[in-house]
């Protein structure tokens, strides 16, 4: 409504006009689920016949008990064992 007109309405019914400023730009919610949906189709659709890299490590400091070197050892020759089968 032109502001003229809103504020001859205003005058013949008593009231004060008062202007609100419109509320600042938001995405709709939507728009966030389309680009959730988006990404996880194209996640989705990866090649199934991709070579998944499995990285293990094991840390030995200065300070590590005999017992506690043994069992990494131990743990470390498995590993090794299984990535040769």
């Amino acid at each position: 409504m032109p502001t003229a007109v809103a504020l001859r309405k205003a005058q013949e019914l008593g009231l004060d006009l008062v202007w609100w400023p419109p509320p600042p730009f938001r995405p709709s919610p939507s728009s966030g689920l389309r680009h959730y949906t988006t990404t996880r189709k194209r996640s989705s659709t990866t090649p199934e016949k991709q070579h998944v890299v499995q990285v293990k490590e094991l840390k030995f400091r200065p300070n590590t008990d005999d017992h506690d070197y043994d069992f990494k050892m131990n743990h470390a020759i498995r590993f090794l064992a299984e990535a040769i089968e």
